[in-house]
């Protein structure tokens, strides 16, 4: 049996300290040895949970289930404040350092909960940026960037049907003006369409559409 002093001495085999030159670190060293670097603004708060190890063992099981249950309140916090994609979540717990079976762990969790939806998220993405004139080459090298893959990035943009609804609402809107009968003045108006990320074949089909309206 241990008696009460022992116990303290085995306990402060545990030490938390600040990184000596990284001020969002922890260092969690165990009987002398450098044991894990932790996020500081995870753990900081949580430090006696783990100091009242007694081994290693201990240690490491005190470590796994704090590290899930930080790791999971700053998942929540994170799309509570605004809607963001897996990569982006994944991106943010690595940068903390969280163990990569920790964050897939969550992961599962929040997908069953339906706290994550990629599809969702892409199509919220989508729409913004449509709302700014942009065109589906554009979004989708956009969500691409983001993680989306590419067979959510095909079902969130459409059919090529939508794009020349999109690019017939910008040409009785923005380029309404435009002589669009001017063979130059046309040729501005589909470069800038394209630098806009629509696709070649949806321009010509929507200028041939426009056409028959206005004539």
């Amino acid at each position: 049996m241990f008696d009460d002093d022992s116990l303290r001495s085995q306990a402060s085999l545990v030490a938390i300290e600040p990184h000596p030159s990284k001020k969002d670190r922890l260092v969690i060293t165990f009987a002398g040895d450098l044991w894990r670097e932790v996020d500081r603004s995870l753990f900081q708060k949580h430090q006696e949970a783990l100091k009242a190890s007694l081994n290693s063992e201990e240690l490491e099981k005190a470590f796994k289930a704090l590290e899930r249950q930080q790791t999971r309140l700053y998942a929540l916090r994170r799309i509570s404040q605004q809607a963001i994609s897996e990569r982006t979540l994944i991106r943010a717990l690595q940068l903390r350092l969280i163990a990569p079976e920790t964050i897939e762990a969550v992961l599962v969790d929040f997908r069953q909960k339906g706290y994550l939806n990629d599809t969702e998220w892409a199509r919220q993405y989508a729409a913004s940026l449509q709302r700014k004139r942009m065109g589906p080459r554009a979004i989708a090298q956009k969500l691409a960037i983001k993680g989306i893959p590419k067979e959510t990035i095909q079902a969130v943009l459409g059919s090529e049907e939508g794009q020349e609804e999109a690019i017939l609402a910008l040409l009785e809107t923005r380029y309404r003006s435009r002589d669009l009968k001017d063979p130059k003045e046309r040729q501005k108006v589909i470069a800038s369409l394209a630098r806009r990320g629509f696709e070649f074949e949806a321009i010509l089909a929507a200028f041939t559409k426009y056409k028959k309206r206005v004539d």
